[in-house]
């Protein structure tokens, strides 16, 4: 057969079907490749404790009373927050989930569990823990994120809330010195100056006092810990 008959048409149909050449080289690639991904998935599953305490594994042992009560609580909190600190709904609702679940929740748990969407979750999740409210964690072997309630929120909104005002009593002391105002503007200002400055000067007194007791009571926990390290 000439060589420009091995092209025609008719040549080809006579050889019978045309298989394509199989490239073992790039099978196999294929094949380690897809094994390493099952081994890799398998590994995330078997890292993962076997008694994770998370929202979605905390609600299997709940009865349908404890259930309703906690969906109210998480209602409220996302309510209050809403009205009081002006932040999404879901915001407040993801601050009431973690505040109640032992540990801490992933996006996915918490998605689940608030039935809302991932991206909801991560924006205010990540909103919040800019805020100082809650604090992102890892765990080895696995690549998602977990959030949990930062220790010591609570002392930082109040600080927050202590330097607000600080600031208003410094724009009440600057209204008192001005001199066009009335006496009933004065005496305005002078009650409003009286009741900031007790307030203030309260708080932070019980928040230090505060202070101390936390650090007594973290200090006597540790060295019960080591005295049960060493026995």
């Amino acid at each position: 057969m000439s060589h420009s008959s091995w092209y025609s048409f008719p040549s080809l149909l006579s050889r019978g079907p045309i298989v394509a050449p199989i490239d073992w080289r790039a099978s196999h690639t294929c094949l380690v490749l897809t094994k390493r991904t099952e081994r890799s998935n398998l590994q995330d599953r078997v890292r993962r404790p076997a008694l994770e305490r998370t929202a979605g594994a905390a609600r299997i042992h709940m009865t349908s009373r404890e259930m309703h009560e906690q969906d109210r609580f998480i209602e409220r909190t996302g309510q209050l927050f809403e009205e009081t600190e002006g932040l999404p709904r879901i915001a407040g609702r993801i601050v009431g989930l973690l505040l109640i679940t032992p540990g801490e929740c992933s996006i996915d748990e918490m998605a689940e569990r608030l039935a809302v969407s991932r991206a909801s979750i991560s924006i205010d999740a990540r909103r919040l823990e800019q805020c100082g409210v809650v604090e992102r964690v890892t765990r080895p072997g696995d690549r998602r994120d977990y959030y949990r309630i930062a220790p010591d929120h609570y002392t930082r909104a109040l600080e927050r809330r202590l330097a607000v005002m600080r600031r208003f009593a410094e724009l009440i002391d600057d209204g008192r010195r001005m001199k066009s105002t009335s006496p009933e503007v004065r005496e305005r200002l002078d009650e409003a100056a009286d009741a900031m400055g007790l307030v203030l000067e309260a708080t932070t007194q019980e928040l230090a006092r505060w202070r101390a007791s936390r650090e007594k009571r973290r200090a006597a926990a540790q060295h019960s810990r080591n005295g049960r390290a060493g026995s």
